[in-house]
This record gives C-alpha cells, sequence and structure tokens, in this order.
C-alpha cells in the first residue's frame, strides 16, 4: 500500500472529497444528493481512484494525451500555469517539481506517463550554487479535465461514491487543459556571473509542437534575447538580490508560449569554499526502527487498536569545529505520502536545499543564520513519509532521545531548536 488513510468514523462522500480532488471540485458544482455511508476502512489512493471510475470508459482520454486530472492528487493548482505571465505563476523547482508529480500521478497508463522523477531530479538536484552554468528545466504538457459541469449537462452521474456515464450523451465531458513554465534548476546562485542554457533534454512536453525559437530576458535591460539549445546567455550582477527572469518559446504552429521565474544573486558568498558550508553532507547517519500502537475506535461502544511499524533515518551534519553534537537544530520531514508512484520524501539534500534558499526579505540564509549561531543540522527522514502520524512521531520521539545520548545530556530547551 502507497498512501494510507484511514477512517475513525463512517466513511462517506464528504470524506472522499479531501482524498480525491475529482470528487471535490465536481460535488463543489454539481453535486446535491446524499451519500450513502460505507462502513469504516482503510483504503489506499489508488483503490479509491479505481473504485470511484471503475464504471467509466476512458478510452476517450487514453485517445488523446492520457493524463485526467481527476485521476490523480494536484499537488498545488498547475491551471495558473497557461503560457501567460501573471502575478501569480512564478515557477521555481519547489513548483516544477509538484507540477511534474502532479501530471506524472495523473497518467491513466506508463506510455502517458512522464520519465521518472529521478531522471531530471538525479541531474538538478547535484547543481551547486557555484556551478558556472545554471541549465533551465521546461514543462509543455497537455492533460484532460472534466467539465464542472459534466453532471448539470447531463454527461454524467454520479450514485453512492462512483461516477456512471451517460449512455448517447450529446458531447464529451472532457475538457483540454495545458500547463507551461520554466525555470533554472537553481533557486539561487553564489556571485554576480548568470549564465543560463535551454537543455532539450529538460523540455517535457507531449504537445507535439516543434519548437521555432527561444529566448531569454535576464533583467539586464536588453529584453529578450534569442537563443538556442545549449547556447549560453550570460549577466553580470553588481548587488546581492532577487533577479527577475522571463522566457518565451515560439512554435511553428505560430503560438508563443511565455514563463517567468525569479532567482537570488548573492554576491557575498561567492569566494568561500566548501568548508564555510558544514551543511551540505551529514557526519554522521544513524537508523531507528519503531512500532507504536494507538486507538482506532469507531464509537466508545466499538474499541479498538492497530500496532503499526516504521521509523526512519537521522543525519546530521556537525558544525564548523565540532567533533560531536553541541548544539542541535532538529529539521523534522512532514506528512509526505507516495502518491501513483510520486514519491514526496523528504531527502537530506533537499531539506539542505531549503536551508541555503535565499529570501530577498532577509540579509542571510537559515544556514548561515545556523552557522553562525554554531548550531548542527539533524534532518529527520521519515522510512513512510505518508505513514501512520502516530508512528512517525514516535520515531521524532526517540530520535530526541537518540540526539540526547550523544549530546551526553539532556537537550535542554535554550540549547534545541525543533521545526
Amino acid at each position: 500500500m502507497h498512501c494510507k488513510f484511514h477512517y475513525s468514523k463512517p466513511l462517506n462522500m464528504k470524506n472522499i472529497f479531501y482524498v480525491l480532488p475529482m470528487l471535490l471540485s465536481l460535488h463543489s458544482t454539481c453535486f446535491g444528493q446524499e451519500i450513502t455511508e460505507i462502513d469504516s476502512m482503510e483504503i489506499s489512493f489508488e483503490e479509491q481512484i479505481a473504485y470511484t471510475f471503475e464504471h467509466v470508459d476512458l478510452s476517450e482520454v487514453l485517445l488523446g494525451n492520457g493524463i485526467l486530472y481527476e485521476h490523480g492528487y494536484p499537488f498545488f493548482n498547475i491551471d495558473l500555469f497557461n503560457g501567460a505571465l501573471t502575478d501569480t505563476n512564478y515557477s521555481s523547482m519547489p513548483i516544477f517539481g509538484m507540477a511534474y508529480a502532479t501530471l506524472y500521478g495523473m497518467a491513466l497508463d506508463v506510455p502517458h506517463r512522464l520519465l521518472e522523477p529521478e531522471y531530471y531530479r538525479s541531474r538538478c538536484d547535484t547543481i551547486k550554487p557555484s556551478e558556472s552554468t545554471i541549465p533551465l528545466v521546461v514543462m509543455h504538457q497537455y492533460y484532460t479535465r472534466i467539465s464542472p459541469t459534466a453532471i448539470e449537462d447531463g454527461l454524467m452521474t454520479v450514485a453512492g461514491n462512483q461516477i456512471f456515464d451517460v449512455p448517447g450523451r450529446p458531447f464529451s465531458p472532457y475538457l483540454q487543459k495545458e500547463v507551461f513554465m520554466i525555470c533554472p534548476a537553481r533557486t539561487n546562485i553564489h556571485g554576480g556571473h548568470l549564465q543560463l542554457r535551454f537543455d532539450d533534454s529538460l523540455f517535457f512536453s507531449n504537445t507535439g509542437k516543434s519548437v521555432e525559437s527561444l529566448a531569454i530576458d535576464v533583467g539586464d535591460g536588453l529584453g529578450y534575447v534569442p537563443v538556442e539549445f545549449g547556447q549560453v546567455v550570460s549577466a553580470m550582477f553588481e548587488e546581492s538580490g532577487q533577479k527577475y527572469l522571463k522566457f518565451k518559446v515560439s512554435y511553428t504552429d505560430s503560438t508563443i508560449y511565455f514563463s517567468h521565474s525569479e532567482i537570488y544573486i548573492d554576491l557575498s558568498n561567492h569566494n568561500k569554499t566548501s568548508i564555510d558550508f558544514p551543511y551540505d553532507t551529514p557526519d554522521i547517519v544513524h537508523h531507528i526502527s519503531v512500532s507504536a500502537t494507538f486507538d482506532i475506535s469507531s464509537s466508545p461502544e466499538s474499541p479498538a487498536t492497530i500496532t503499526a511499524s516504521g521509523g526512519g533515518t537521522i543525519r546530521v551534519a556537525l558544525a564548523c569545529g565540532h567533533t560531536s553534537i553541541q548544539k542541535p537544530f532538529i529539521w523534522a520531514e512532514g506528512w509526505n505520502p507516495v502518491v501513483n508512484s510520486i514519491n514526496l520524501n523528504l531527502t537530506y539534500q533537499t531539506a539542505s536545499d531549503r536551508i541555503n534558499y535565499q529570501n530577498a526579505t532577509m540579509p542571510k540564509t537559515l544556514s548561515e543564520y545556523l552557522e553562525d549561531e554554531g548550531y548542527d543540522f539533524i534532518a529527520l527522514d521519515f522510512d513512510d513519509g505518508g505513514g501512520y502520524l502516530q508512528v512517525n512521531a514516535k520515531f521524532i520521539e526517540e530520535a530526541i532521545n537518540w540526539v540526547n545520548v550523544k549530546f551526553h545530556k539532556v537537550v535542554e530547551l535554550n540549547n534545541l531548536a525543533l521545526i
């Protein structure tokens, strides 16, 4: 089982709406009938999706782009990214990752699915802030949505927790949508020399369109500069800060798409060596296995408990000059489920990248604040980020106990930071 859903009360459509985005969106505009309750159960996301669409003929979607929005889990609102520039659709690597995960999980079969996320992550996650050239990642994907008026228009019906096609319906309930975004593979660089390039192996498209031209505007007053795949566009910046980037892709069918992003230029760090960044690589790695027993009773009259196992990995990056844990700063992973083979598990590299992220409103990164205060960075990584909260809470408890032992004393509140 991937993502676990346990309901301590009868499962009805209101519960499922929080799990299934399709039912959530359709219910808000179309459904008014009472929903039959079914017994309390534990089901996977995939099982619920299969059950909901059991009586729907999806061949029309499969003959098209093969990606159905309501058949997966939207990690964020991809509708905002449609090839036009607005104040609400700045792209970045975290947003690109969520878009990738969203579309990957919504594919109805393997032929229509994006490459495994590790394909782009293995290439982008290893790029350091000091890299001479930053590649651009591009997402242009068609996907399908069920019309929000499908029920009102008599194209589909709902009975219980399932959707049904209406025989002989006058037109299709499906709408083709698209998502378009471009961003640099890093959110910040060290030094004032910015170099960007389009990489055709990081251009993810299912549109069938052929690129006629590419252009980049790095905000240096020159406007859009035409480029080819692999060609480097350079810009020099004399001040640290957030820089505004714009991109344009023109296709041979005369359509033009735009995207924009930001990158932080950090001039204060461009001469630092690796020893000045003590949190890039963990010095200590330790795994802990745990189990937890907790109540799953649906009512006082029907007491029930369950025992579940799990655990996680502790990774410690010691502050400069430390040979053991002296001042712990603990970063605990949040709820990160696996949905349709998309693993949102927090890696140490992800945690390290986040504390090194430069916010334009702050003079320093979190890692620099931690370094200045002499904190040891400790990342807690669950074995199953979407598992039972009670099990992962038990792991955090045991991890703190382990830190206490390594710290050779009970961690005092004024010496411990836990987020």
